[in-house]
């Protein structure tokens, strides 16, 4: 493969929906991706696959990214790989419908495992390579349920309430040389996927619409090569906030 970026850009969860999107229009842009996957084996052989016509490098790596080790072993490879990491991507996540009546300590632990705990302890790690060069970007995919509760996804906006703090936290203390930034993005809508006519009304959302895949891709885009962000939330919902 011929590298034709001198960027090297590290996404979690990256082999379906809005991973896959981030993958795909950054492979597109002359970014090298290596992106994690942990169930979805099928979706992580197609999604290289159609990365590597983008004449840029590319792997795939299976990771629990609830495990510490699975994360060591996924930046030690990624390191091994591209010999520099330049931004790291947060955007594994699990959402689940969870009535309050049905919430246990198994699926509050499980999600505040994967969508907090995996940002935290990715970015730990991504920092000890990326200090190495002294500076980089981490980007983290949270969501409108992290400043705007959602009925019956109680361990999901407290664990993205927790992400847009874990954001502003890591922005000070990696200050002046690495860069974090967090995208809370409204519902997406992926009108190729399977029930996708199925998304509720939008008629609550000031501008009618929900969010398009490429408007979070954009953004991502220019967080990298921005040079004077850190510590902010941004959010792409709409105006639902509002509301």
């Amino acid at each position: 493969m011929k590298k034709i970026s001198s960027k090297n850009i590290i996404i979690t969860g990256g082999a379906k929906r809005l991973g896959k999107e981030i993958c795909l229009f950054l492979a597109k842009k002359g970014y090298n991706i290596g992106f994690s996957y942990f169930t979805s084996e099928k979706e992580a052989i197609l999604l290289e696959n159609k990365i590597k016509k983008c004449n840029v490098d590319v792997f795939k790596f299976k990771a629990d990214l609830t495990k510490i080790e699975d994360i060591k072993n996924f930046f030690s490879y990624s390191y091994k790989i591209f010999k520099n990491i330049d931004v790291l991507i947060n955007n594994a996540s699990i959402f689940y419908r969870t009535p309050f009546d049905s919430l246990n300590e198994e699926i509050f632990d499980n999600t505040i495992n994967t969508n907090l705990k995996s940002y935290y302890l990715c970015s730990l790690e991504v920092v000890k390579y990326m200090s190495r060069k002294k500076g980089g970007r981490i980007i983290n995919i949270s969501s409108l349920g992290g400043e705007k509760p959602y009925k019956n996804y109680l361990p999901y906006s407290v664990s993205k309430a927790g992400v847009n703090m874990l954001t502003k936290c890591l922005a000070l203390e990696l200050a002046p040389n690495i860069l974090v930034n967090s995208i809370a993005p409204g519902i997406i809508d992926f009108k190729n996927e399977p029930n996708s006519e199925f998304l509720p009304s939008s008629d609550k959302i000031p501008l009618k619409k929900y969010v398009s895949p490429s408007e979070i891709t954009n953004f991502i885009y220019y967080l990298i090569n921005s040079k004077y962000i850190t510590g902010q939330v941004f959010l792409i919902d709409g105006g639902k906030i509002l509301k």
